[in-house]
């Protein structure tokens, strides 16, 4: 029986990217916003806790 030998040192690894997300990053933020608020919280309110556009 062949014991399994380690993988060549010529094949490449795989890299780590990070890829920016800034509307992914303002949802995620929003919705921690509304996860603390349970009470909710207009729109306007919503920008000027985050220290964002309402749009």
């Amino acid at each position: 029986m062949r014991s399994a030998s380690p993988r060549s040192t010529t094949s490449k690894s795989p890299e780590k990217r990070y890829y920016p997300t800034p509307a992914l990053e303002k949802g995620l933020d929003i919705l921690e916003l509304f996860a603390s608020t349970p009470e909710g919280m207009t729109v306007s309110e919503v920008a000027r806790r985050l220290d964002r556009t309402m749009s």
